[in-house]
């Protein structure tokens, strides 16, 4: 009975790691990690268990209270899928772009949905963020998880995640590459990595290859109009451009043998990722990116 798991949130984390084959990486070799393996089915599992358990420790969460945040991704199914399991009332605050589906399972996981207009900016008093906080002052024993800002979002990388790639590789990698939503990801694998290899080369995907990339544009989350307060800039090196076209993304995964790519971003990550990987020519130690799946 030692292999079985007495919570589903037991299974959170520890996912496999995968060394792919059948695709030109040039001189480098390239392995992905599957964070659709999570429970959930996605790397956001990992942050919801952390914003919870570090706000019980603290205290800003109490037995019975409520959670509340303002999502548009898939930390609202990391968050119901731990809120469900420990007790937790849970209130999401999303912009009415999200999906009929996506709102169906996270109303089915038992989060309390209030939709808001995705046509706003910050400062506006139906934007997301904004109604969300003003939820938060307004009910009773409420926790706002807040993941852009709150440091509980890159800790759960920096212990959980880059342990896990750092024993999966044996300790052998130069590069990690990651796309940023909230900033969580690569700033607790950048914190971990840094401390583990002084010399790993963290690399972070922007828009807009014509434009020379800056701080703001690390920062600046054009999808959804608001800086993001977590990542750590001083730890993040290297930027590579990117252009959304989904249609030659999409038809480029399939010419390379890839069946399945989630999401357009996705796609567009993995075929960069390869072209980047082929022109890196001075690489010739494991390079592990880290995807959420393919």
């Amino acid at each position: 009975m030692d292999a079985v798991n007495n919570s589903i949130l037991d299974i959170i984390g520890n996912t496999p790691m995968v060394k792919l084959t059948a695709f030109d990486t040039g001189p480098c070799e390239l392995f992905v990690k599957l964070e659709n393996h999570n429970p959930g089915g996605s790397i956001k599992d990992r942050i919801g268990l952390s914003i919870i358990e570090e706000a019980e420790k603290s205290g800003a969460l109490k037995p019975g209270g409520t959670i509340i945040e303002a999502t548009a991704g898939n930390t609202g199914i990391g968050l119901a899928l731990v809120a469900a399991i420990k007790g937790y009332k849970l209130v999401l605050v999303i912009p009415d772009k999200m999906s009929r589906e996506k709102i169906l399972h996270l109303e089915g996981l038992g989060a309390e949905i209030k939709i808001t207009r995705s046509d706003v900016t910050a400062g506006h008093p139906e934007y997301y963020q904004d109604v969300a906080r003003k939820l938060a002052t307004e009910i009773p024993g409420s926790f706002l998880a807040d993941q852009f800002s709150n440091p509980a979002n890159p800790l759960a990388h920096r212990t959980t995640t880059g342990p896990e790639i750092w024993e999966q590789m044996g300790g052998k990698l130069d590069a990690l590459v990651a796309g940023v939503g909230s900033g969580g990801t690569i700033t607790g694998l950048a914190e971990f990595f840094k401390e583990k290899i002084g010399d790993v080369q963290i690399v972070h995907k922007i828009s807009e290859p014509e434009r020379k990339p800056n701080i703001t544009d690390l920062l600046y989350e054009k999808k959804i109009n608001f800086i993001i307060n977590v990542p750590n800039t001083t730890t993040i090196e290297k930027y590579v451009g990117m252009l959304y076209d989904e249609y030659q993304i999409r038809r480029k995964a399939l010419e390379l043998g890839i069946p399945v790519l989630t999401t357009t971003e996705l796609a567009e990550s993995f075929v960069k990722t390869l072209a980047w990987l082929r022109d890196n020519e001075t690489t010739k130690k494991p390079l592990a990116p880290y995807k959420d799946s393919i």
